[in-house]
């Protein structure tokens, strides 16, 4: 995303410094125009304490940090953190911190995603994180399911992850127990029948039961594992399919180089989704060597009789060239198609 917005870091010789910048001038009204530099311009509900304050000499990365967590608040809330429509006073709530947790606006937020939002949009600078790329850090910890460092998790969270990360082996020590609860059952029954002869019939009937339950344990065991292996299929299959996504993109930036004219950073890109770099399988389709073959062409071959070309020279604008011919004459042509506009002897 692009807010359209730009500080220099650090004042160069004889230009004005951060004490020359104008006035805060908020404004709601939308622009595509160029930020000018040295302006001081954002969007109220975004803004960082620093910059609703106007003091422009304490903006840095942690202010974009800031405005992140605006952004991360209003896509877990549907709205913007500061939203009372009026200007001045959305800048002094901004100044002050004054903004309702996410989850007291929305339930159902997740308790470690909020905490990441608010410890983004903290008062002090200090408080938030240090860069864009922390902050990125912890979101992507919390889609990967693990810890993240704004929200000291309590001991059953951490352990009910766990478990969700080890389903076929909880299952399988859970049947473990089962069938030792069960033997142990067996072996105590046996003890106190073997004591008592009279109870030989009880004594089966119960072994019979034992039997029927470590079986019905054993399927229910086996149901599990057929579980988690289609689990590990789908998660298998998913990845597949970011692959296949990003092959897409890498595609469609392949084509967008080949428009622009960049044929390096067409082949870089082709180059890129070779097998033997993306440690995959093979994605590359009919575009792909499509692409391939436009990055490597010929566009023409000058025609110079029984003879080499000696020389060529372009016109300024590229847009034609002329070749001199072991023949003794000069060729004129379209640099774009090839044909021979004109054909002069040379002395």
């Amino acid at each position: 995303m692009d807010w359209g917005l730009a500080k220099a870091v650090g004042a160069v010789a004889g230009q004005p410094g951060l004490d020359a910048e104008p006035a805060f001038q908020p404004s709601m009204a939308p622009t595509v125009a160029e930020t000018a530099l040295g302006a001081a311009l954002g969007t109220p509900a975004y803004m960082s304490p620093e910059q609703a304050a106007g003091c422009l000499d304490q903006l840095g990365p942690t202010s974009d940090v800031y405005s992140l967590g605006a952004t991360l608040y209003c896509l877990l809330t549907g709205q913007a953190p500061f939203d009372s429509g009026d200007v001045p006073h959305v800048l002094a709530a901004v100044q002050s911190g004054e903004f309702s947790a996410p989850e007291d606006i929305k339930a159902g937020v997740p308790t470690a995603l909020a905490a990441v939002c608010r410890k983004a949009m903290a008062l002090a600078p200090r408080a938030r994180y240090a860069s864009a790329r922390a902050l990125a850090d912890d979101i992507e910890h919390w889609l990967a399911d693990e810890p993240v460092a704004a929200y000291p998790e309590p001991v059953h969270q951490r352990a009910g992850r766990w478990v969700r990360r080890h389903k076929p082996t909880v299952a399988a020590l859970a049947a473990l127990a089962g069938v030792l609860l069960a033997a142990g059952v067996a072996w105590w029954q046996v003890a106190q029948t073997g004591r008592r002869a009279d109870e030989q019939g009880s004594l089966v009937a119960t072994m019979a039961k034992l039997r029927d339950d470590a079986n019905q344990q054993r399927e229910q065991a086996i149901r599990q594992r057929e579980e988690a292996q289609q689990q590990r299929r789908r998660a298998e299959d998913a990845e597949k399919l970011t692959q296949r996504y990003r092959y897409d993109d890498e595609m469609q930036l392949a084509q967008q180089a080949w428009q622009a004219g960049d044929v390096k950073r067409l082949r870089d890109r082709l180059d890129g989704l070779r097998p033997e770099r993306t440690g995959g399988e093979d994605l590359r389709g009919i575009e792909w060597h499509y692409l391939w073959h436009l990055a490597r062409r010929e566009l023409f071959t000058i025609k110079a009789g029984n003879g080499p070309v000696f020389s060529v020279s372009f016109s300024p604008d590229g847009r034609f060239m002329a070749g001199g011919c072991a023949d003794g004459t000069v060729k004129v042509l379209d640099a774009w198609t090839g044909r021979t506009f004109l054909t002069v002897k040379a002395h």
